[in-house]
């Protein structure tokens, strides 16, 4: 089938990349149903995969998904670990009108991608480090270009394109939990397939921050989506 090529998935990481214009372009409370689906379109090839090589992927996808919940409500409620925000209506529908609905599949995506990574690593300190370094670096990409689009909103702006340098801290701890549940359930490490959801995430947020002129996390989802891609395509 076709989406066993490895190329399909650069090829439409490409093809995500020039879409994103038409995202910043357009982008409108009233397109939020659209961005639901195409939240949902992204995580489908990462939860796909891992349940071929898992039985307990969708354990995994669950428990990190609940984990998801319970760490932006938090934030929302108490501005802790990321500093104060506040969804828009851009995210689509929300839980008593606080956390997206769909949150759990923008996050545990990026999760098991970088968990592809960490798990190629010897030691259990390198496991977390790689592992927590791809989600802030996911982070730096995604942020800039959410809150530029309006799609929520911090308290007090500043440090990095708008973002507060604490929501990164905060990034460092999620990312530890994550990856810490994460590799409760998965100990072996995982075909290269299951990064396939970061690499379109990356790709398409990549081409967002382009259209919206900001040009260091440009330059940084850049070499990373370059980086990433290769990985993909190389033989083992």
């Amino acid at each position: 089938m076709v989406w066993r090529s490895k190329l399909v998935w650069p090829v439409l990481g490409s093809f995500l990349f020039f879409a994103s214009y038409f995202t910043v372009r357009f982008i409108e409370p009233s397109l939020a149903t659209v961005s639901a689906i195409s939240i949902t379109f992204f995580a489908l090839p990462s939860f796909y995969f891992l349940q071929k090589e898992n039985k307990k992927a969708w354990l995994i996808i669950l428990i990190i998904g609940l984990f998801a919940y319970l760490i932006e409500t938090i934030g929302i409620l108490t501005g802790f670990p990321y500093s104060p925000f506040v969804y828009s209506d851009l995210i689509g529908p929300k839980w008593f009108g606080v956390t997206p609905v769909f949150l759990p599949l923008a996050f545990v995506p990026l999760v098991i991608g970088a968990g592809y990574f960490a798990l190629k690593q010897k030691t259990v300190l390198k496991k977390y480090l790689v592992g927590i370094g791809i989600l802030v670096l996911a982070d730096l990409i995604l942020d800039p270009a959410a809150v530029a689009l309006g799609i929520w909103i911090w308290e007090w702006q500043g440090g990095f394109y708008g973002v507060p340098w604490v929501n990164f801290l905060g990034w460092i701890l999620s990312g530890a939990i994550s990856m810490w549940l994460f590799f409760q359930f998965q100990k072996q490490p995982l075909q290269k397939e299951t990064t396939t959801s970061l690499l379109l995430i990356l790709w398409f947020w990549t081409g967002a921050t382009l259209w919206l002129s900001l040009w260091i996390p440009f330059m940084i989802g850049l070499v990373f989506s370059g980086v990433l891609t290769y990985e993909f395509l190389k033989k083992e």
